[in-house]
């Protein structure tokens, strides 16, 4: 009776797994300017896991990534693929590093507060220049859409 109970505890889990990610996607969808970078992560999330055996988005009905973020997010995958390294981009960038663990939160409202397009050419300068201190271009870029 025991294993019956934990298949069912693995199985509940795994739906919820599989509803929660599309509803949380669906709800930053909805007001991406202000939350790309969380949206960014989700569809990284979604576009890599896999939930008993299967990628999400083949639990949501759709046959590859693509037709999932075409059909259901309406956004191409060209975009999603540039929130994705967006979001691949924060997680692992200079950010993380101690010298700016104090700053961190303060950079990623600061990026997130420019908008998805804005940040995809700051992180694309921020990659090509690897010793660039990222928390400076960021503040400048901040200052400079003030001022405008």
């Amino acid at each position: 009776m025991e294993i019956i109970q934990d298949n069912i505890d693995i199985i509940g889990r795994e739906n919820y797994i599989v509803q929660e990610t599309r509803n949380r996607i669906n709800k930053f969808k909805k007001n991406i300017t202000e939350s790309f970078i969380e949206l960014a992560r989700l569809l990284d999330y979604a576009r890599n896991s896999m939930v008993a055996g299967k990628p999400l988005y083949v639990h949501w009905g759709y046959d590859s990534f693509s037709d999932y973020c075409k059909n259901e997010l309406n956004m191409s995958i060209e975009k999603v693929k540039i929130l994705i390294s967006i979001s691949r981009f924060i997680d692992s960038s200079p950010l993380n590093d101690d010298p700016y663990e104090d700053e961190e939160d303060i950079i990623l409202d600061e990026i997130s507060q420019m908008g998805w397009t804005k940040a995809d050419l700051l992180l694309h300068y921020v990659s090509d220049n690897k010793n660039f201190p990222v928390h400076i271009l960021v503040f400048s870029a901040e200052k400079e859409e003030k001022n405008e």
